[in-house]
């Protein structure tokens, strides 16, 4: 039983930029990304109306009697920006978070190439894309630039009903007929780049940083039998104790895709589960839903957590419209 009066919500984020590049229009890429502007506003906000708690401070809070509604501030993957701009705010109000670590993301100290093709396609117009990866073989044309996110959006969703992770991609499958990505390894995604182990090992000494699981491969959990999830798990688990001294008690599911055996699984070795778009909390599955923020999004962050379906609403016609002004 939830015994705490007020509620828990869960603001979850990528990263944080000064400005959102010109080459990444793609709206997945804006997704959970917001400026330092509007993330200092949010801090500012939470800070002032929330009790700002820490991920090892929840069941405290289910079991405490308070009034006051409680924040959670998370991010996933282990991104540079969230390191380099947004851990500056964070101290600046003394607002904890938690960052959901991609270990083999950081392992690999560059930019996934799902996320690079966006920079080549932008500055090459028109231009013709094959991905070839396993089974998997078909040709995005590119036309202009308003062709672009409606074709990035068709090849995520290609690769998802493939189960193809997109992040499993490398330079190697990817062929455009005016370059070959192998010799622009120089056109990275900025946005898409991971923090250094040495960065995020720091930024835990601030004791203002937790850390959580987001896998190791970022493969979808859902596709994953149980010796493959707890291999999975594990990897990652070592590999943050390893880099960092700390030990993962929580997790977030990469692209918020799980299943009900994944929770019988994931019961032995984490504390609570972090969804997607789910806003409540439950014991019974551990299970905590999280509000997604915006690029663009509004002043009051209250209004994305009260009236999110609203928001976004009025989040997706802004964008629209930008395109056309």
């Amino acid at each position: 039983m939830f015994m705490s009066k007020g509620k828990l919500y869960t603001l979850m984020f990528h990263g944080v930029v000064d400005t959102l590049p010109k080459y990444s229009i793609f709206d997945e890429s804006k997704n959970c990304f917001v400026t330092t502007h509007d993330f200092e506003k949010i801090i500012k906000y939470c800070s002032k109306n929330f009790n700002v708690i820490r991920q090892s401070e929840i069941t405290e809070y289910i079991n405490s009697k308070s009034d006051t509604h409680a924040i959670l501030i998370t991010f996933d993957d282990g991104l540079e920006s969230v390191f380099s701009h947004a851990l500056p705010i964070l101290r600046k109000y003394n607002v904890p978070a938690t960052v959901f670590i991609t270990s083999g993301w950081i392992d690999s100290m560059k930019s996934p190439a799902i996320f690079n093709i966006e920079t080549i396609i932008f500055n090459n117009l028109p231009i013709n894309l094959t991905i070839n990866k396993d089974n998997f073989n078909k040709i995005y044309h590119f036309k202009n630039r308003r062709s672009i996110n409606h074709n990035l959006n068709l090849i995520w969703s290609d690769l998802f009903k493939s189960r193809i992770s997109p992040l499993s991609l490398d330079d190697s499958n990817f062929e455009f007929d005016k370059y070959n990505l192998h010799f622009n390894s120089f056109m990275t995604n900025t946005l898409w780049l991971p923090a250094s182990w040495d960065q995020i090992k720091s930024a835990v000494k601030t004791n203002l940083i937790e850390l959580g699981i987001h896998g190791d491969t970022h493969k979808p959990w859902n596709w994953m039998n149980k010796l493959e999830l707890e291999e999975e798990v594990n990897i990652s688990k070592l590999k943050i104790k390893n880099k960092t001294g700390y030990i993962c008690n929580v997790a977030s599911f990469p692209h918020g895709m799980y299943s009900l055996e994944n929770l019988k699984v994931l019961d032995n070795y984490f504390t609570y589960f972090f969804a997607n778009n789910m806003n409540k909390l439950t014991l019974d599955d551990k299970l905590i839903g999280r509000v997604l923020v915006p690029f663009g999004s509004p002043n009051s962050i209250t209004a994305l957590i009260y009236f999110k379906n609203i928001t976004l609403i009025i989040h997706y016609i802004k964008n629209k419209l930008k395109k056309y002004l």
